[in-house]
C-alpha cells in the first residue's frame, strides 16, 4: 500500500488516504495509536488524487483535476457526503494544500512547462480564486514550483525544492524571507507549537549520494535548525498535525519508493 496524505479529523482520528495494491485510492480513519478503527472506503475522483485536508465541517480533496469541497456531516467522515464546491483544473495540478488562518484554502500549484505564480489562495468555501503569487521568490523559470505549505504565526512557508530553500510570505502573498539550511529537496512542511518542521534530504547525505537520507529538520521561527529526526528508512511526503504530536510517513530501505509505507508519530516537538 503507498500513503498518499493524512489529516486529522479531531483530536482523536486521523484521515489516511492511500492507495491499495490494485491501484484504488482508498479513505481509512486511524486512532492515536495509529490503528485502524473503521475499515474503508474507495475514493472516486476524475485524477489521481494528491493531498486531503479537513476545515470548516468540510473534507478538500485535491486530485489531477482540480479539488473539490465535500461535506463532513454526521458521526461517519467515511461515508458519502454532498460536494459543495469544486473548482476544475485550468493547466496547472494543484498539489499541496493547505487551510490558513484567514479562510483560505492555499495551494502549491506544480505547472512544469509555465512560468505561472506558484501558490494560489482560493476561498475556502467556495474555491474561488482570490490572489496568486509567489514568483517573486521562486524565479521566473518554468517548473520552479512550491512542495510543501505551513503556516506559522502570521506567515506562510513553502519549500523551494530546486534551490533547497524556504520561502516566507505574509499571508496576502508578500516575499518577506528566505531561509537555507542544511538540506535539500524540501519535501513537506508542518507547523506545531511554534515550530517549523521540514522533511527534507539531509545535505551530508546527499552529498555522499545517498538515496535514503530522509530527514525531519526542527526549525524555529528565527529560521535556525533547532534538532533534526534521522531515520534508516527514506521519510515519504506527507506529515500532519494530530493531536499534538507529528505524524510522518516513511517507508522501508531499498523498498520501491512509496511501497510499504507506516506511518510513525514524534513527540518532542518543544
Amino acid at each position: 500500500e503507498t500513503i498518499c496524505s493524512f489529516a486529522a479529523l479531531d483530536g482523536d482520528r486521523l484521515l489516511v488516504l492511500w492507495e491499495d495494491r490494485g491501484g484504488k485510492e482508498r479513505l481509512s480513519i486511524v486512532d492515536q495509536q495509529l490503528r485502524g478503527s473503521q475499515g474503508s472506503v474507495e475514493v472516486d475522483m476524475p485524477g489521481d488524487i494528491n493531498r486531503l485536508t479537513v476545515g470548516n465541517g468540510s473534507l478538500y480533496i485535491s486530485h489531477d483535476g482540480g479539488v473539490r469541497r465535500i461535506s463532513l456531516e454526521g458521526p461517519c467522515a467515511l461515508a458519502a457526503h454532498r460536494v459543495l464546491a469544486t473548482f476544475e483544473e485550468d493547466g496547472r495540478m494543484l498539489y499541496e494544500m493547505l487551510l490558513s488562518p484567514d479562510g483560505k484554502l492555499l495551494f502549491a500549484a506544480n505547472m512544469p512547462d509555465r512560468p505561472d505564480e506558484p501558490i494560489i489562495a482560493f476561498d475556502a468555501l467556495s474555491l474561488r480564486v482570490r490572489s496568486e503569487f509567489g514568483r517573486s521568490a521562486f524565479g521566473q523559470q518554468a517548473g520552479a514550483y512550491a512542495f510543501g505549505l505551513a503556516v506559522m504565526h502570521t506567515e506562510l512557508f513553502a519549500g523551494h525544492q530546486d534551490a533547497n530553500r524556504i520561502h516566507a510570505f505574509t499571508l496576502e502573498g508578500q516575499h518577506t524571507r528566505t531561509i537555507r539550511g542544511e538540506w535539500s529537496a524540501p519535501q513537506d512542511l508542518c507547523s506545531i507549537n511554534e515550530r517549523l518542521f521540514l522533511a527534507a534530504t539531509a545535505a551530508t547525505a546527499a552529498e555522499a549520494g545517498s538515496s535514503e537520507a530522509g530527514a525531519i529538520f526542527e526549525i524555529g521561527a528565527d529560521g535556525r535548525v533547532l534538532q533534526t529526526f534521522q531515520h534508516q528508512a527514506m521519510l515519504g511526503i506527507a506529515m500532519a498535525k494530530f493531536g499534538g504530536l507529528l505524524v510522518a510517513s516513511l517507508s522501508p530501505p531499498h523498498a520501491r519508493r512509496g511501497a510499504q509505507q507506516r506511518l510513525i508519530a514524534l513527540q518532542g516537538a518543544s
